[in-house]
Order: C-alpha cells, then sequence, then structure tokens
C-alpha cells in the first residue's frame, strides 16, 4: 500500500492536476488512480491537525475472485476510511482507519487501521454490519507519539450506540498531521467495486484539541474504463459519499485480462 500514498502524494505536489474542485479554505476532492488503485478523496491541508474522525456507512461492494482465488485475489480490497498524514512523499507517515471488504479475510468485512508501510490491523470482533455507520476516531490524545483509534456504532442521527472497539497505542512517527483524508478506495479497479459508503459528519481536530466541522465541499467524478466511476458528493453539512462501479464488476471467475 505504501505506493498507492507514495504516487498519490508525489503527484499532487508535482503537478496538482488531480485537484477537481478547491474552496477557499483549501479543502479539496480528487479522484486518483494509481497502478490499478481507484479512490474518491477529500483532503485538507491547510493546517495542524490532531485529529480526524467521521461516521462512516458500511456498504457491500462486490469483489471478483476474493474467496476462491483467481487473478488478483490476493491483493483484492474495497474499504472507506479517514486518515490523517505527515512529511512528504520521501518520507511520508499516517494513520488511517475505517472498514474494508478484503481478500486477507476472505471477503469478511472487517473494521481495520493502519500506519506507513500500509499493512492492515483487522478487527477480528465485532464485525460492522452492512448498512449501519460506525464512528471512526484517529486521534492524537496519548503520550509522546501515540494516537489512538476508536470505532463506535452509531444510530442513523449519529448519536453513540456502543464503543466497539479501541487502540490507545498505535506510533506513527509523528505528533501532528499536516494533512487529512477521507475516501473509497478499491483495487483492482477494473474488476471490483468500491461500493457505495457515505463519510458523514466529517471532523477534524486542531492543536488545542478542539473539534470542527469539515464543509465547503464540492463534487469530483473520474472515469477508468472499461466501465469505472468513482464519484466524490459533497455539500455543506459536513458529508461526502463515495461510490464506484456498484453492480457492475467484471464477472467473477471470468478470464484474467
Amino acid at each position: 500500500m505504501t505506493r498507492i500514498w507514495l504516487m498519490g502524494r508525489v503527484l499532487l505536489a508535482l503537478t496538482g492536476i488531480l485537484a477537481l474542485a478547491t474552496n477557499p479554505l483549501g479543502s479539496t476532492v480528487h479522484a486518483d488512480a494509481s497502478y490499478g488503485h481507484q479512490y474518491a478523496i477529500a483532503y485538507q491541508a491547510t493546517r495542524s491537525y490532531t485529529g480526524v474522525k467521521a461516521d462512516i456507512e458500511v456498504a457491500a461492494p462486490i469483489l471478483r475472485d476474493c474467496v476462491t482465488g483467481g487473478c488478483w485475489s490476493s491483493d483484492t480490497l474495497s474499504s472507506a476510511k479517514v486518515a490523517i498524514l505527515n512529511g512528504p512523499a520521501e518520507n511520508l507517515k499516517w494513520v488511517e482507519m475505517g472498514w474494508t471488504k478484503h481478500a486477507v479475510t476472505a471477503c469478511a468485512i472487517r473494521h481495520y487501521w493502519a500506519i506507513q508501510p500500509g499493512t492492515p490491523h483487522f478487527v477480528d470482533w465485532p464485525m460492522p454490519m452492512i448498512g449501519q455507520r460506525y464512528e471512526y476516531r484517529v486521534a492524537q490524545d496519548q503520550a509522546g507519539n501515540l494516537w489512538s483509534v476508536t470505532v463506535y456504532h452509531v444510530d442513523s442521527s449519529g448519536t453513540r450506540i456502543s464503543k466497539d472497539w479501541w487502540n490507545y497505542d498505535v506510533n506513527p512517527g509523528f505528533t501532528v498531521g499536516d494533512e487529512i483524508q477521507a475516501f473509497g478506495e478499491t483495487f483492482y479497479s477494473w474488476a471490483n467495486d468500491m461500493g457505495v459508503s457515505g463519510l458523514l459528519d466529517l471532523k477534524w481536530r486542531d492543536t488545542g484539541s478542539s473539534w470542527h466541522g469539515w464543509h465547503g465541499w464540492r463534487q469530483a467524478v473520474t472515469h477508468d474504463t472499461p466501465p469505472y466511476w468513482v464519484v466524490g458528493v459533497l455539500d455543506t453539512e459536513n458529508n461526502v459519499q463515495v461510490h464506484g462501479n456498484q453492480g457492475n464488476p467484471v464477472p467473477p471467475n471470468a478470464a484474467c485480462p
């Protein structure tokens, strides 16, 4: 997964061509394709950040050959997540957290978190439920470089129902982030779905531990043939929706391209 983040940051830094819409606060949505990965990303890189969180809806993406094996079974995934990053592309550090449907878990949907180089840490229990919402919270509220990653099950209004899982000992090697992201991802994009997932009530935390709404969003669309669409739909209520190719992947067990 390292190459994804590095490639995205390098391309963004060198060309800026991936930014499709920007508001005066510097909040941007861009869609990026790299090594067969497709993303719909909302990000901001104008402040110092000590946390990011969102209520994320669990989708039901269709993946190709995930359980039985096949062309891409070892790398197949679809996910929705939030992340906080620090540093230039050549020394990039980050913490990300969300849900994923992944070949490693035999296509069972799991909560997960990861730091560089990107190896996912799956939560075996409890498992996220399709159609439900979960608050994923990443925050630097521990000693030194330690961050916490927490999952809350929330109802349709965003009210917390239960604290389902947490880890207070995540060490990505930095104390303050310089970029935050909220996004959907799929791999390989020509064969698999991203699903339809809302990332709701997006918020970021400043160095004084105050949380702020992420607002002023636009819409971004990209196309990757044969047909694949990734869409980020954003509004003024701190929400984003990502989806791609739902219901129309390459058929399971189809010949490898």
